[in-house]
């Protein structure tokens, strides 16, 4: 269909606990962590990059935060469930 625009946002707003991060429950770095990722992966993502280079990109920011766990099993398939909702 010619001359209709779709645009399309995200806002993230998933705790520590939602990422699954490593780390005492209290520790207010998984927290800080958890904004950081939200921020940077609600930035991608809102950007309208390829699925693919969305991939990627959050797959670095993941990596990032990997000491917290972000890269991990759990991690990854959440920001995969971002990817898939925002990209469907």
């Amino acid at each position: 269909m010619r001359n209709v625009y779709i645009q399309k946002t995200i806002r993230i707003n998933l705790s520590a606990d939602d990422w699954s991060l490593y780390g005492v429950d209290d520790d207010p770095k998984r927290d800080i962590a958890a904004y950081k990722m939200n921020n940077k992966i609600e930035a991608v993502l809102n950007e309208h990059p390829t699925k693919e280079q969305a991939t990627i990109a959050i797959a670095a920011i993941l990596s990032e935060y990997s000491d917290f766990g972000a890269y991990d099993s759990e991690g990854v398939q959440v920001a995969g469930q971002l990817i898939d909702e925002f990209f469907n």
